[in-house]
């Protein structure tokens, strides 16, 4: 499986109960997800190819409020890619697309 574990809610994690905003898509050498975090709190985001293997993985620890991470996807080639979020119970997957 690409995630492990249940799909959680997002009460409690972030301001307004907002999902993080990821851009730009389609992605060029970057990608950013903007999170608001009710607190600081550790972050994993992975990138992740079509077939399941991870390529990128980066574990971030973001103050509480707005945050922008980014992941470097410059080497990656042009296709289609699952970004997965981790923080504590909650889980989110998107999937992205790089040119």
């Amino acid at each position: 499986p690409i995630m492990e574990g249940n799909i959680a809610s997002v009460d409690g994690i972030f301001v307004n109960d907002q999902t993080p905003t990821i851009y730009p898509l389609p992605a060029q050498d970057n990608i950013n997800v903007n999170m608001n975090l009710r607190d600081a709190r550790e972050v994993t985001a992975r990138i992740i190819d079509m077939d399941g293997r991870e390529l990128r993985m980066q574990v971030f620890s973001p103050n509480a409020g707005e945050a922008i991470l980014t992941m470097d996807m410059i080497d990656l080639a042009a296709g289609n890619y699952i970004l997965a979020i981790e923080s504590g119970v909650f889980r989110h997957a998107q999937i992205i697309v790089k040119n």
